[in-house]
């Protein structure tokens, strides 16, 4: 697959992935829900990918090619600008008003979503693979 396509995949299916885990694991852990509980984990599930989405083009695009500009390939960048970017789009989201708890959830599926994004692109590689033709 082509470096262009990887980036193209990585930024559609990477907000995507951690909110489908997160919906699978809140089925599996609660009780057998009703049609309120059903509706919620939908909603949930909606908003999640929304705001995923967003955080992806507002603040990781951005992040992206700032790091491509500054040679940053290493995974640990990548996932601490995930986790800003998960707080970051909490605190917006909300005015700032939850707690430093609050912000844990946001920042491991910032987290989570980056270290997606990172092993699908392999910008590490890719820029070796880059340099060397």
């Amino acid at each position: 697959m082509r470096q262009e396509n990887k980036i193209y995949t990585a930024f559609i299916v990477s907000p995507f992935i951690p909110a489908i885990l997160i919906y699978i694991f809140i089925s599996l852990v609660a009780p057998t829900p009703g049609a309120y509980e059903q509706w919620w984990l939908q909603t949930f599930l909606f908003v999640s990918v929304f705001v995923g989405y967003l955080i992806v083009l507002i603040i990781m695009v951005p992040t992206y090619l700032i790091f491509q500009k500054l040679k940053i390939f290493s995974i640990l960048s990548y996932i601490g600008a995930g986790s800003l970017g998960g707080a970051l789009g909490l605190y917006v989201a909300t005015n700032g008003t939850p707690s430093i708890q609050g912000y844990l959830g946001p920042m491991i599926w910032g987290a989570l979503s980056a270290t997606i994004f990172w092993f699908i692109v392999r910008p590490d590689k890719a820029h070796i693979t880059r340099h060397s033709s």
